[in-house]
């Protein structure tokens, strides 16, 4: 999964940064956290998958 950290948000900064620190520190294996700007980076111009 790819979690875009600048494009969510919390009632709370603080519960915002605790998210992201057990995201980032305990999903490392199933969570990808990118910023948007690689996201879009990275993202095919024609809109299809690569193969890997």
């Amino acid at each position: 999964m790819i979690l875009v950290v600048d494009a969510l948000c919390s009632s709370a900064d603080e519960t915002h940064d605790s998210m992201m620190k057990i995201y980032m520190n305990r999903f490392g294996q199933q969570v990808e956290c990118v910023t948007t700007e690689t996201l879009l980076a990275n993202w095919p111009a024609d809109g299809r998958a690569r193969s890997l």
